[in-house]
């Protein structure tokens, strides 16, 4: 009888010592579950900026020309393909040309945090021809995002002739509201990858 009292209670505290870590163990997975979804939650946040400025450069499909966008904000350093991000710009996509890409799409964009005021500056950079043909035409656009509404500051085109070469496409200003400040749309040459801190 002792014997049977002493494997019953053999079996009790392992069911106690089982459901305990089987209680623990879906903690852990609860836990871990709530922190997957803050995580999403945080990544979809940052991800819908109602407020922003797109930057956006592309040039001919399958061309293997590495061209780079460089943008300047207020009171910042520019930002390009050495220099990712800043106080309130990200280039969000450096392209290469034909290299490193599984598409034949050749486009780079940076984006804006917020509409600060101040001037703002956009200069491609042809950084290697990789043996295409020059020259080569690259189209370019800036927008103000806000909410669901778009709307275009400047749109068009310049020709890159020779290996190293900037040019300027677009200079403006945003007041304090984050409204582009009549007749500031200019394109004054500026000079903003060598600036690269």
């Amino acid at each position: 009888m002792a014997r049977r009292r002493s494997n019953i209670q053999h079996f009790a505290f392992r069911d106690v010592l089982a459901n305990g870590l089987l209680a623990w163990v879906l903690l852990a997975l609860l836990f871990m579950a709530m922190v997957k979804v803050a995580a999403k939650q945080e990544i979809e946040a940052n991800l819908q900026v109602n407020d922003t400025l797109v930057f956006q450069i592309s040039w001919p499909d399958a061309a293997p020309h590495d061209i780079d966008l460089w943008v300047r904000g207020p009171g910042d350093l520019p930002v390009g393909f050495s220099r990712k991000s800043g106080v309130s710009l990200n280039l969000l996509r450096d392209d290469l040309g034909r290299g490193g890409d599984i598409t034949p799409q050749n486009w780079e964009e940076t984006r804006s945090r917020g509409l600060p005021a101040g001037e703002y500056a956009a200069t491609v950079h042809l950084w290697n021809p990789s043996g295409g043909e020059l020259p080569v035409t690259v189209d370019a656009s800036v927008s103000i995002v806000q909410g669901k509404t778009s709307t275009v500051i400047w749109e068009g085109s310049v020709e890159l002739v020779r290996d190293n070469q900037e040019l300027t496409l677009v200079r403006f200003t945003l007041d304090a509201e984050g409204h582009l400040v009549p007749g500031s749309v200019n394109h004054l040459a500026t000079r903003l990858w060598q600036a690269d801190g």
